[in-house]
């Protein structure tokens, strides 16, 4: 049995990848292929999981000329999302074979009440998919913040969803990181850069302590190319890093280690006992495992070996799998 899962994507976009040849700035580039789907980190990692063959419910901001088009790229998807004035943003990736370059735009604003509507929506949400399981839910909240949006409301949302029980995953960046491990997220996934910025020294176990000291479980630092860093309450860290050079597609990389760090706790989730509140101790001690670290690193290679982000192939991710290395710190 696996957890039913719901991720919430605060600042959902139209994904636009272009794929050239070799990138010249400044210069006219042909384009060979054009891509259009709905994306933002939420949808890249929900996906992921699709292509691993577990459902998850999404959810997010919404709103303007291009919602239509966004909601009929996930309609294989139970999309469920609160509706607001402002318009959907859209941002472009151009790829080569050297690697890919991002334009992101900064979406929508936002203000209290529309923090107000997810919040009631995605509560309802986490309340009607754990009653019908008979479990507690994994709830992922992913993404950058919309312009506007109140910190306190951004940490309400995750106190609420984790005093009802369930498992509560955060991959932001800036204060949003900070407020989501004072606000007792079980599971953070920055990056090294996100994690620098956010607490203001680059030594990444300083940075990771701090997080922690603030009511943050287990961190997982995305390192880029040299993989990726896992600090749980009471264990050595782990660093892990795939014996292969990948080259693609970056973008959503990151997604997939979320992905995958969800695909493991999942099952786990639907077997612990009552409705308590989770601690830090309990994902570390029976949620993710440094067996399952291996597993998220191959995720994220494999999502780099996709021509866009947020899909997965899972042979190439068992492939990836035995070359996998791994370390105590």
């Amino acid at each position: 049995m696996i957890a039913p899962i719901h991720i919430v994507t605060p600042n959902p976009a139209l994904d636009v990848t272009y794929r050239v040849d070799n990138l010249q700035l400044g210069e006219a580039n042909r384009v060979s292929d054009i891509v259009r789907i709905s994306g933002g980190k939420g949808l890249n990692a929900a996906n992921v999981l699709a292509d691993l063959g577990i459902a998850a419910s999404v959810g997010g901001f919404i709103g303007g000329a291009l919602a239509q088009e966004f909601l009929a790229g996930i309609d294989h998807l139970d999309a469920r999302f609160t509706l607001i004035e402002g318009s959907l943003r859209t941002t472009t990736t151009v790829v080569d074979d050297s690697g890919a370059t991002a334009f992101n735009e900064a979406g929508p604003s936002v203000d209290e009440s529309d923090w107000q509507a997810l919040t009631s929506d995605t509560l309802a949400t986490l309340r009607e998919i754990s009653a019908a399981a008979g479990t507690r839910a994994v709830f992922s909240l992913n993404g950058s913040i919309p312009p506007g949006s109140p910190v306190a409301a951004y940490t309400s949302l995750i106190s609420r969803a984790r005093e009802d029980g369930h498992l509560v995953i955060a991959d932001t960046s800036g204060s949003f990181l900070v407020a989501a491990a004072q606000a007792g997220a079980h599971v953070l996934k920055p990056n090294h850069l996100e994690l620098a910025a956010a607490t203001g020294t680059e030594d990444l176990s300083r940075g990771v302590a701090a997080l922690q000291e603030s009511g943050a479980g287990v961190v997982i630092v995305s390192r880029g190319a040299e993989g990726l860093e896992v600090h749980a309450p009471g264990r050595r860290p782990v660093h892990a890093w795939l014996e292969a050079d990948v080259r693609g597609n970056t973008v959503g990389a990151g997604d997939a280690v979320v992905a995958a760090a969800i695909a493991a706790m999942a099952p786990r989730v639907a077997a612990l006992p009552g409705a308590a509140p989770l601690t830090s101790c309990d994902v570390a001690e029976t949620l993710l495992t440094d067996a399952d670290v291996p597993h998220l690193v191959a995720a994220g290679a494999a999502a780099v070996a996709e021509p866009v982000a947020g899909r997965i192939n899972p042979e190439t991710l068992a492939a990836f799998l035995p070359r996998v290395i791994t370390k105590e710190l």
